[in-house]
């Protein structure tokens, strides 16, 4: 059934299709219209945005030998993917010699001055896997691909009220993102945001790449229907403007990361998740966590000590580069792919869990394809033919 509605006068002619007796995605999509407001009511926002992660209350983990029962039946099919791009990576002020633009390689680094840190974990976490290493991705590496391709996306909810989030780019104008970053969950054509805006390498008051808008949004069936968190459909996806005041598209600058599009959800898949999180420089810098995702048959579980404002950052396959000159290469050796988005973390701070959505979703419920391809047809009507390509 298709549905016509208008939200605000900053929505205009929004189309959602409620559920259809099939497996097939039946596009729970909105249109965002209406004219951009002004930088400084755009910074006024934002200061004000509250960040968000949904919580679940309490948390028993599992031992080593119980995480090893869980998993995803079929969890020997491949992983189908589509690959990402480096784009220009020049960010505004950018100079020579600073490891982006001078011919240097980013060089992974440490919060602790070039020293390994060790693996962290929370509260009655330490005989478990989820175990954990967050540190912040320093300034002279995070306007440099792949980093680049994730940012601080903030917007204004059905509420009216303003709050953060974290994303990245899988296409010049496709941006991933969790389900609750652009719908609330479970209330339909009522529970779209209004507006959004997306800042890619955002570092407090320096955005190296400026920002997009947000126009399209889509999210899973079940999110907008249902909307309960630790059930795999909390995904999202939002199509963006060009680069303000630039006229071309935001991922010809910092170059969009690859994905996966089904059978995303593996069990003891090493993963590293980016995202501003609150409680790591007050949410003003990207943040790096590295750690073994465990699979319930739902969400990808794993050790992590980021808070709100990190919903929606991707979680990432074998993250940047790397130049091999000998021996094996691994049974997957595909670089800088997206397998599923940050979604929920625990209330009590001190669990250090939290949990991620596949993009597929368990057994691909999602149709996280379909739903590309249906972003991907509003991409090339805004910005042409080679703004993405069908999967």
């Amino acid at each position: 059934m298709n549905c016509r509605v208008t939200l605000s006068s900053l929505v205009l002619g929004a189309t959602a299709l409620a559920l259809i007796p099939s497996a097939a995605w039946s596009q729970a999509s909105q249109r965002v219209n209406g004219s951009e407001p002004s930088a400084a009511t755009i910074e006024q926002a934002r200061t004000s945005a509250t960040s968000r992660l949904p919580q679940k209350r309490s948390w028993t983990p599992p031992s080593i030998s119980a995480a090893k029962a869980f998993g995803q039946a079929g969890d020997a099919a491949e992983p189908q993917l589509r690959a990402g791009a480096s784009g220009e990576n020049k960010p505004d002020g950018d100079k020579a010699g600073d490891g982006v633009s001078g011919g240097s390689k980013p060089v992974a680094q440490s919060s602790s001055k070039g020293a390994i840190e060790p693996m962290n974990y929370g509260q009655g976490n330490k005989n478990t896997i989820y175990h954990f290493t967050d540190a912040t991705v320093t300034s002279d590496i995070d306007t440099a691909y792949p980093y680049s391709a994730a940012g601080y996306f903030y917007f204004k909810g059905s509420d009216n009220k303003w709050y953060s989030c974290s994303g990245s780019l899988i296409s010049n104008s496709i941006l991933v993102t969790a389900g609750h970053c652009v719908h609330d969950g479970g209330n339909g054509n009522n529970g779209w945001i209004k507006e959004g805006f997306f800042y890619p390498s955002y570092r407090g008051n320096n955005e190296p790449y400026g920002y997009a808008t947000a126009k399209y949004l889509f999210t899973t069936d079940d999110w907008f229907s249902k909307g309960k968190i630790g059930n795999g459909y909390d995904v999202g996806l939002v199509v963006l403007s060009d680069r303000k005041n630039k006229g071309k598209e935001m991922g010809s600058y910092t170059g969009y990361l690859g994905f996966c599009y089904k059978d995303c959800l593996k069990n003891f898949w090493f993963l590293t998740q980016l995202g501003w999180a609150d409680n790591y420089s007050n949410g003003n810098k990207m943040v790096a966590g590295q750690h073994l995702g465990e699979s319930d048959g739902k969400d990808f579980n794993f050790g992590s000590g980021f808070r709100d404002g990190s919903s929606g950052g991707p979680q990432v396959a074998n993250l940047g580069s790397l130049d091999r000159t000998g021996g094996s290469a691994g049974q997957f050796s595909t670089r800088n792919t997206v397998f599923g988005v940050t979604s929920w973390g625990y209330s009590d701070s001190s669990t250090m869990i939290q949990g991620a959505s596949s993009l597929s979703g368990p057994s691909n419920k999602n149709n996280f394809k379909s739903m590309f391809n249906d972003a991907c047809k509003e991409a090339r009507k805004l910005h042409g033919s080679n703004s993405c390509s069908n999967l």
